[in-house]
């Protein structure tokens, strides 16, 4: 079974994805991202799930951390608005501890 990439992002950010032919939902607000997450999370189709980390941290923390812990697909929060990281480092850090359940240090 061929599993798909899916972005789901705000509107404003999503022409650069699907011109670049990813696939792409447009969440307008977290409640938006609230009533898609558990469909996604059901479905065979995608294997991965990129989210606006802004809209998922602002979901549900029950359905944050199922969609977080799940295997297939996998969720995986990514900061687009460049004001959410406060250092480049220290979002590696963070999404490595995520994936790997092991701290690091990223040397800039």
């Amino acid at each position: 079974m061929e599993r798909h990439v899916l972005v789901i992002l705000e509107p404003e950010l999503a022409p650069g994805f699907k011109l670049a032919g990813v696939e792409v939902r447009e969440v307008a607000t977290p409640k938006d991202l609230e009533a898609l997450l558990p469909e996604l999370l059901e479905s065979d189709r995608y294997g991965i799930i990129i989210v606006e980390k802004s809209l998922l941290d602002q979901v549900d923390a029950r359905l944050r951390n199922q969609a977080l812990d799940n295997v297939v697909p996998v969720v995986l929060p990514v900061a687009m608005k460049g004001t959410e990281r406060t250092s480049v480092e220290a979002y590696l850090e963070e999404m490595i501890r995520r994936s790997t359940g092991y701290q690091i240090k990223v040397r800039g």
